[in-house]
């Protein structure tokens, strides 16, 4: 939905593959079974719409996120996490913390 929507760029972490047992709850198909899932998920949106641009991570982002300096966000404005990992979520908390000046403002 997001790049019907307009957003042009993606940054994909996983290192994960595809397997059958995530077919019933995830947006992949039976021939994707054994690819990485990013790349998979690449396909899928690209032929959604092919002038996205789509910066691929094959790796656990929970590597990355132990390096406090490291740019795992790849200069995005937006990060949504769709990960069950409290580490991840922890290290948003972190980063949200750290960007005040880019927070929106409630009008007063």
């Amino acid at each position: 939905m997001l790049c019907r929507a307009g957003v042009r760029r993606f940054v994909l972490w996983d290192s994960a593959k595809v397997n059958p047992g995530i077919l019933v709850r995830q947006s992949y198909y039976a021939n994707d079974v054994g690819r990485p899932k990013v790349e998979a998920l690449r396909d899928q949106l690209v032929a959604i719409r092919p002038d996205l641009e789509i910066e691929l991570h094959n790796e656990n982002i929970t590597d990355c996120l132990a390096d406090a300096a490291a740019d795992w966000t790849g200069g995005s404005d937006y990060v949504l996490d769709a990960t069950a990992a409290t580490s991840v979520r922890q290290r948003l908390e972190i980063a949200w913390g750290q960007t005040k000046s880019r927070r929106p403002q409630s009008p007063r």
